[in-house]
């Protein structure tokens, strides 16, 4: 039998419209764009509820800039001390290679929130999407000056858009920086509850005896479910076939129906469904068990070196001065050591990240070489992916 979850710390959190639209209060708001992690407070500027229907009917644009600038400190306050030379003398720019809502530009919207906070200085984040995904926006910060003014908030999808899917001409573990990782993000695998199995090895000899007959669900092609269910796959020598859907959702719809067999999916999404009784979760696929799941074996258990492991951080321009990378790491990592902060990133399941510059590097760099060698051994096309 599979023996119930010991799940230390566990919060479910409302994501998409209608979180933000539930978070105006009736007479005033203050982030038109992003009012899940903007409260009423001494530090923003209140609007009331007909300001906020005006603001509706600007452009986004229009909407984003005037939701930086509420959200600006004010430039008259002192700096603190500690900082080298004159930095920062200007705005620093974030660039973010998603689209205004995901989870990179949540993430680095509130990481960067409390920066401008802290160093009473502004932060303008700016969103830039295209066809080519994230790679454009790496592109582009690779380009600019190591000044310290102009940073990129990337997560593991940015890295295998702009280098496995897109193939950008440059050597991303070279032409930028690394400055701080803000969290882990490891996957479940979960099993439908009719499933006969109840463990990895069972699942294992199931796909064995019934080559081509199991499946999985995956949000995409080139996501994190396909990449780590290929994974599977490809260390565990089995044949089982790919769904794709245009977003875990509908997937999970289908995997809690019975229609499909196996995913990977966050904690947030996944755990819920297990406590329920309607997903069987299998094993994480963090490289050993997690402090918050410790029942959970860690698929590396049965296929030693097994890792798949996301990230969220910011990077910069190759050649930044080292001292201002350090001034920037240290800060962000006291940010991520808010209680406030830290509530909100753990309630996804997150593993936060509180170390060096040279750590954040070895993360990227193995998290690359890892994606790089299963898609070239186990012949992956990922050029329907986005990214």
């Amino acid at each position: 039998m599979h023996r119930a979850l010991n799940v230390k710390r566990f919060h479910a959190v409302a994501i998409g419209e209608s979180a933000c639209a539930g978070a105006i209060p009736d007479n005033f708001i203050t982030d038109a764009i992003d009012c899940r992690y903007h409260r009423p407070g001494p530090k923003h500027t209140l609007h009331t509820q007909e300001d906020y229907m005006q603001i509706r009917k600007l452009p986004l644009a229009a909407v984003a800039a005037l939701a930086t600038f509420s959200a600006l400190p004010t430039l008259a306050q002192q700096k603190p001390v500690g900082l080298p030379g004159n930095y920062p003398s200007k705005p620093v720019r974030v660039v973010i290679g998603a689209s205004a809502g995901g989870g990179t530009d949540i993430l680095g919207r509130l990481v960067f929130k409390y920066m401008g906070e802290n160093w009473n200085h502004p932060f303008i984040v700016e969103n830039k999407v295209s066809l080519l995904g994230s790679a454009m926006a790496l592109d582009e910060v690779s380009k600019a000056p190591g000044d310290g003014y102009t940073m990129n908030v990337v997560s593991g999808s940015t890295y295998i858009g702009a280098a496995v899917v897109h193939k950008v001409p440059k050597n991303l573990l070279k032409v930028l920086d690394p400055i701080a990782q803000f969290t882990s993000q490891p996957f479940m695998l979960v099993a439908t509850k009719n499933l006969p199995v109840n463990s990895v090895p069972e699942l294992i000899a199931l796909a064995k005896k019934n080559p081509g007959k199991l499946n999985y669900a995956s949000s995409g092609i080139g996501g994190s479910a396909h990449l780590a269910s290929e994974y599977l796959k490809h260390e565990f020598k089995v044949d089982i076939q790919h769904i794709p859907y245009k977003g875990i959702g509908p997937g999970y719809i289908d995997l809690l129906a019975g229609r499909v067999d196996i995913s990977f999916g966050t904690t947030v999404s996944s755990v819920p469904h297990v406590l329920k009784g309607n997903l069987k979760l299998l094993a994480t696929t963090s490289p050993k068990r997690l402090a918050s799941l410790p029942d959970v074996p860690a698929l590396s258990e049965f296929a030693p070196g097994f890792e798949y492991v996301s990230f969220f951080g910011v990077v910069g321009p190759a050649g930044m001065p080292k001292p201002v990378v350090a001034a920037l790491n240290k800060q962000i990592n006291e940010v991520l050591g808010n209680a406030e902060v830290q509530k909100r990133l753990e309630s996804d399941g997150s593993i936060i990240e509180r170390n060096t510059p040279e750590y954040f590097q070895k993360t990227l760099e193995g998290f690359v070489t890892r994606i790089e060698k299963l898609v070239r051994e186990a012949n992956l096309d990922l050029s329907e992916a986005g990214g």
